[in-house]
């Protein structure tokens, strides 16, 4: 939101707002959307950072973000290069 204008657009939308709403078609589409995300995506990883702090200093939940994104964008040869950018993910040893 960038004016308040914007915000009272908002507040009424929400204030109208009702559960169970969506209609049958609403609930395919949303199924059809979740599905292909879920089938594009390679590394179901929530980004909850349980698996950090990584002892060897890597961003685990990023390099699987970043491989996930190769996957369902199909832009392996862009994230490969983000990748291996230098100092992306670990840091320098003393750093």
């Amino acid at each position: 939101m960038g004016n308040m204008e914007q915000v009272k657009e908002n507040v009424a939308y929400a204030e109208n707002s009702q559960p169970h709403n969506l209609t049958a078609d609403d609930l395919a589409l949303i199924g059809r959307v979740r599905d292909a995300y879920v089938s594009l995506t390679a590394i179901s990883c929530t980004g909850c950072r349980y698996c950090m702090p990584c002892p060897n200093d890597v961003d685990i939940p990023r390099v699987f973000e970043i491989y996930n994104e190769a996957m369902i964008y199909d832009t392996v040869a862009e994230q490969r290069r983000m990748y291996n950018f230098p100092g992306r993910f670990k840091r320098p040893p003393g750093g």
